[in-house]
């Protein structure tokens, strides 16, 4: 887990100033991928293992 948090961030370092909106760039460096268990639990996985359900 370490290894990934720190992939993740020596790439956000890589990026020009403050970080404000939500890149197509950014997403592809940061998301893994998403779990679709239903139309209501939708979760997307983050390449540093974190998991958000939206």
């Amino acid at each position: 887990m370490k290894d990934k948090n720190r992939t993740v961030s020596q790439g956000l370092k890589k990026q020009e100033g403050v970080v404000t909106e939500f890149t197509e760039h950014l997403w592809y460096f940061l998301a893994d991928h998403a779990v679709i268990y239903s139309k209501e639990d939708v979760r997307f996985i983050f390449k540093n293992g974190m998991e958000i359900q939206v």
